[in-house]
């Protein structure tokens, strides 16, 4: 993969974790497909509609 680094901006997130304890709780809502399996997904998306 090719990509460009850009500096840093004054807006960007240093740190991201998400945690979706709350939504099990008060939704209900359970992961449906494991992390690996969403990536696929996600490349084979952007194969077709980027």
């Amino acid at each position: 993969m090719k990509y460009k680094k850009l500096p840093f901006r004054k807006s960007d997130q240093k740190v991201f974790i998400a945690d979706i304890s709350k939504a099990k709780k008060i939704l209900n809502w359970h992961i449906k497909i494991n992390y690996k399996k969403g990536i696929e997904n996600m490349i084979n998306w952007i194969m077709v509609n980027a």
